[in-house]
């Protein structure tokens, strides 16, 4: 692929990438951008529209919908029509502050999030032929007017940036003071020890400090804490949450995502048209939903009697705002206290993945603490059952309370402000739950080992992945539920026994426009990275010992040779304790080569079992590496499915290793039993030969061996749910997207920044309200900076000054250092770690120890060969012998990250210049 890109019609920069292109005609040439989307709208509306090529599927995948709005335009000038196929994201971007928005790929430690800036994108589909088609449905998401110019916030703060703070520097001692964790006390001390005195801040207390940054953030209303508690046998507890369709009001109205909203639903294809799956939208649920229902709404007349069935639908021009909701119990402490919190996040479908997952966009909303259960108390099985039953009610109750406003608006809908400064009618329905499987069981009432989307039965759980069962059907399960505890008759209980139900109530039943079966998300961390993965390397382990080759193993694993984006295993994984998701998917990387290679050479006996192994293994690593991709094409859903089917016909190789702990003891008593046999046998035929004697004892331990193998494999199984779950990835993909942007290490990386973090910084006591405190403020801050960016429009009248431009892009060096390149049109090698007292080519020459007139020399035929026009250097050796020079230690290159095809990973060239695994990636270069 080439990385010279496409020149700007109207200035001199290149793009590699149509989106890219299309957002600097966005951004820096407004007026000519609109001039042009008029006349592809004329155009569109009169012949067929040939789209420009496109260099991937992946790039495909973002193609804006019609309904991404990049201007403000007046609601009768808004077009219904195709339009052009086109990225809306580089991944080469000359603009450097595009780098926050696209960042690298996340991984499933939190602690990545931090240094890489944002959730990426891994493993793209591969690269396709040319060429797309959008069909968009128009009828979806269309304005009713627009926002009214008094509720709109960005004219005041492009005036007064830094309000309600009097000054620029009264609101950077404000952030200093909630970033570094300075308590109150020290706060009030700072203030009257004098230390401002040289100063005069607009607040001079921690209370008064905490008026201003609650008055930040202008939305804050929609962002209230209630305190709910349920009584219940002399007991209470308390919780917090929010209003739900509050929180969703708010999202919808951030200016900081007006580039990265959708407001319907598109179909989009490749060059070939084959149908693709990316985003939320360009799947079937939101089509199906938007499109199906509309129609319905449009032809049913609606009278009084049939308004039930109106209340069903989504009328025409309705912008449906699909929910993504996300809980899981996290620990507060490490070593002692056994402090847990329960939180419940949200956010919405709207905003694209790569701006919703990204830690430093804010768009994760804590909405709810819920009530952690306490331990059982009593071993008594009768009183476990009681508190498991009150702990259902709790948690029942607690989601009722919750959704209860969502519940209001769903049926009729709700005029919202969006972030594009239009009002539309909006339907808040929740449409996804992502959680890990012991979570959903809890949510779902669902029996230990139990599918949340079907009715597979425990002994199938590890058959073929082409058997396919009866959907849950969980308003069914409701009605049983209910007939049981009327009636008290226990085949009402046996029949949802059977299929794996729980006498417990979904949290989800009832919820309007909710299928609770389709609310279960793929967790492609806990389920393959902390699930298969390890499953695999444990059997794995066996494997090699019994064929004698798990040192060989070792020995290469521990060699494996250092590359970007690769992290170099240094021990072997049996040396390891606790492995994290992102060393699994480190592992993933590497593990089949490993095992061909210490798999090499077997003897007759082991030939088909190595190669079953290798198939079995591949397979699984195939199936997780497409799993991953951000675009999805039918092919690729078929590669996936096949993947499966392979990994499941070859499985069978490492049945003996899945051994339960009485399955292994019934395997010694049966080989015990078998060998006093033997040794009875030999008593019973008397004296025999030495040689006849040897022979006998082989043959004996080979039928012990052979006996023990077939009892392991006979009472082993794979019916585990987690090898279940993966026959739901390619469904899912058709029905809400891609799979990673709705991983759990989303919630994780939550959990971390707006839960732990918190706590940490509170006294212990009442932490709750200290935690929800903490994260508020931190959250105001951090709008702002992005309510700022998004007004930020450098070189335009109307934007921000150049001034407070300066300082977003301080901020941004400081967080994202990959953004210090200079302008260009695509990736740059960078010259870093200047050195000091060089300004000639003198010191030039005696640090590197060239001649200057070799020097001299060499600059003459650089600039002949390499540079034109304007960039030409003089060559008259007295103006180059007092031209300015600086001496650099290292060179930053770009080169893509291991088995990616355009996330790009910096190495540093350079003395000493290490990778960020350690690893010494080169020792010196030239200097100059």
């Amino acid at each position: 692929m080439s990385t010279r890109g496409t020149k700007c019609a109207f200035c001199r920069l290149r793009y590699v990438q149509a989106g890219a292109y299309e957002k600097h005609l966005r951004n820096r040439h407004a007026e000519l951008y609109e001039s042009l989307y008029n006349q592809s709208t004329r155009n569109a509306s009169e012949s067929h529209y040939d789209p420009p090529l496109l260099n991937s599927e992946r790039d495909a995948s973002r193609l804006p919908s019609p309904f991404l709005n990049p201007y403000e335009q007046p609601v009768e000038e808004l077009p219904d029509v195709t339009y052009p196929a086109s990225v809306n994201q580089s991944d080469y971007e000359s603009d450097p502050s595009d780098y926050e928005e696209h960042g690298s790929d996340y991984e499933s430690d939190p602690s990545d999030y931090e240094e890489n800036g944002s959730d990426g994108e891994e493993n793209p589909a591969p690269t396709s032929n040319t060429g797309g088609r959008i069909d968009a449905y128009e009828n979806a998401g269309r304005p009713l007017k627009n926002v009214d110019p008094n509720l709109r916030l960005e004219k005041g703060l492009i005036e007064d940036p830094w309000r309600p703070f009097r000054t620029l520097d009264d609101f950077k001692l404000a952030k200093w003071f909630i970033t570094s964790k300075v308590s109150r006390s020290q706060i009030d001390r700072y203030f009257n020890n004098g230390l401002a005195a040289s100063s005069t801040p607009c607040f001079k207390s921690a209370y008064k400090l905490d008026q201003y940054i609650h008055a930040l953030d202008p939305y804050r209303d929609l962002l209230v804490w209630n305190e709910g508690t349920f009584e219940r046998d002399c007991s209470s507890t308390t919780f917090f949450y929010r209003d739900i369709v509050l929180c969703v009001e708010y999202l919808l109205a951030q200016t900081a995502y007006q580039n990265d909203m959708v407001y319907g639903p598109v179909r989009e294809h490749n060059g070939n048209g084959e149908r693709m799956y990316s985003e939320m939208h360009t799947a079937d649920w939101w089509w199906d939903t938007q499109v199906r229902d509309s129609r319905f709404y449009h032809v049913l007349n609606l009278t009084s009697h049939i308004l039930n069935a109106s209340q069903k639908t989504l009328p025409e021009g309705a912008t449906l705002v699909p929910i993504i909701g996300m809980s899981d119990q996290t620990h507060l402490t490490n070593f002692s206290g056994d402090k847990k919190a329960w939180p419940v996040y949200l956010t919405i479908g709207n905003i694209l993945s790569r701006t919703r997952n990204c830690p430093s966009k804010m768009a994760i909303m804590l909405i709810a603490l819920l009530p952690v259960p306490s331990k059982f108390a009593s071993s008594q099985s009768k009183v476990r059952n009681a508190q498991r039953m009150t702990n259902s009610e709790v948690l029942e109750s607690v989601f009722s309370l919750i959704f209860e406003p969502l519940e209001a608006i769903t049926k009729l809908g709700k005029e919202m402000n969006c972030a594009d400064g239009k009002v539309r009618q909006c339907f808040p329905v929740l449409a996804a739950w992502i959680a890990d499987h012991a979570e959903n069981e809890t949510l779902h009432g669902l029996k230990r080992m139990s599918c949340p989307k079907c009715e597979a039965p425990l002994e199938r759980l590890g058959t073929d992945a082409e058997e396919i069962y009866p959907t849950r059907d969980y308003q069914k399960y409701a009605r049983i539920t209910q007939k049981y505890f009327v009636t008290e008759d226990e085949e009402f209980a046996a029949s949802l026994s059977a299929v794996g139900v729980k006498m417990e109530r979904n949290v989800f039943t009832g919820l309007s426009r909710v299928t609770a079966g389709l609310l279960f998300k793929p967790d492609i961390l806990h389920n393959v990275y902390l699930g298969l993965f390890k499953h695999l390397m444990q059997w794995l382990e066996d494997f090699l010992k019994k064929h004698g080759r798990q040192a060989i193993f070792d020995d290469i694993w521990k060699s494996l040779p250092p590359y970007p984006g690769f992290y170099v295993p240094k021990k072997a994984y049996s040396e390891v304790i606790q492995w994290q998701g992102k060393e699994m998917r480190n592992l993933g990387r590497g593990i089949l080569g490993v095992l061909a290679s210490a798999l090499r050479h077997p003897t007759p006996a082991q030939q088909d079992p190595f190669r079953n192994a290798l198939l079995c293994v591949r397979a699984l690593v195939d199936f997780s590496l497409l799993a991953q991709y951000q675009s999805h094409t039918p092919d690729t859903l078929g590669y996936m499915e096949r993947y499966l089917r392979d990994f499941h016909h070859h499985k069978h190789v490492f049945q003996e290793f899945r051994t339960s702990k009485k399955t292994r003891m019934g395997a010694a008593a049966n080989d015990q039993q078998l060998r006093f046999e033997f040794e009875r046998q030999m008593k019973d035929a008397g004296r025999v030969s030495a040689a006849k004697r040897r022979r006998i004892l082989a043959a004996n331990r080979a039928q012990r061996t052979e006996e023990h193998e077939e009892y392991l494999r006979s009472q082993s199984h794979f019916n585990f749910i987690k090898i279940h779950l993966l026959v739901h990835y390619s469904s899912h993909v058709r029905e809400f997207g891609n799979i990673p942007m709705y991983s759990t290490d989303v919630g994780e990386l939550a959990h971390k920044v707006q839960i732990k973090e918190g706590y940490r910084s509170s006294n212990k006591i009442d932490a709750v309200r200290q935690i929800l405190s903490y994260y508020g403020r931190i959250h105001a801050f951090s709008m702002r900076y992005l309510t700022l960016h998004a007004l930020e429009k450098p070189g335009e009248q109307g934007g921000l000054p150049e001034d407070i431009e300066r300082l977003l892009q301080g901020e941004t060096r400081l967080t994202h250092p990959r953004q210090t390149q200079e302008k260009g049109a695509g990736p740059k090698r960078l010259l870093k770690g200047p050195l000091a007292n060089v300004d000639s080519l003198m010191h030039l020459s005696r640090n590197i120890d060239i001649p200057v007139a070799r020097i001299l020399e060499e600059l003459v035929r650089y600039n002949r060969r390499s540079l034109k026009g304007d960039e030409c250097l003089s060559e008259d050796i007295g103006n180059l012998s007092i031209m300015p020079v600086e001496q650099f230690g290292q060179l930053q290159i770009p080169v893509l990250g291991f088995q990616e095809t355009d996330v790009l990973t910096h190495i540093m060239l350079g003395q000493q210049a290490r990778s960020r695994s350690g690893t010494v990636v080169a020792e010196t270069i030239g200097s100059g």
